[in-house]
This record gives structure tokens, sequence and C-alpha cells, in this order.
């Protein structure tokens, strides 16, 4: 996914779960979560997994996470320590609560920023 969570910068503003505020949404998890990025970028290089450079080492997280959630046993070989509530989750679940997340943050974004400019253009209003 090319987004990369707009380099997580919109994690840091994702509230609790009011439901059960004792849950953190899952990309604030990720963005919390301890990445040692010299050993993240010689893992993502060694196994040929795309990554940006210049993005934060959370987005190449995120690369390693959806590349490879179906092989990697132990995060901590490449680098990462999730925060404990999420420790237990198997890797492709992360992955898609990670993708559902952003996707409901993305749409959230167009709904308040990008279709009103639409709707300005189209009927003048």
């Amino acid at each position: 996914m090319a987004h990369c969570f707009a380099d997580l910068r919109v994690a840091a503003h994702v509230q609790p779960n009011h439901q059960n505020p004792l849950r953190r949404p899952v990309l604030h998890g990720l963005r919390r979560s301890r990445v040692d990025p010299k050993t993240l970028r010689g893992q993502l290089e060694q196994r040929k997994i795309r990554f940006v450079p210049h993005q934060s080492e959370y987005c190449w997280a995120y690369q390693l996470i959806a590349r490879g959630a179906r092989v990697i046993s132990n995060l901590e070989a490449y680098g990462m320590v999730l925060l404990p509530e999420f420790r237990d989750w198997a890797l492709p679940d992360l992955r898609d609560a990670i993708d559902r997340e952003f996707f409901i943050l993305s749409e959230a974004h167009y709904q308040r920023y990008i279709a009103p400019g639409f709707l300005k253009d189209a009927f003048g209003a």
C-alpha cells in the first residue's frame, strides 16, 4: 500500500475506542511500538521488500507486515516490538486491522476535505 498512513501522522490523532477505552486503535498502537530502524532496514533490504528510504521507519514496519504477515513468526528479529495488547495478534489480522482503520480515516478525510470541493465545483455552492 503506497499511502503508508500518510506517514502515520493521522495515527497520532486517533482517539481510543469509547466502548473499550483500554483498547488503542491499531494505527496508534503501531506508531507507539518500538522499531529499530537499522535492523528493520537491513531485513527489508535482505528480503528485497520495497520501501521508501525517506519515509518513517513505521512506514517500513507496515511494508514488512503487509508483505510478510503470513511468513514472519518473530517480529523482534526484524527490529520490531509491538505494544503488549497487540503481541498476541496474528500478523495477517494485524495487517487487516491496520488497513481497515486506514480506510476509515481516509474516508473521513475525503468526506471532510475533498468531497465538499467537488460539490462546490459541480453546483457552484
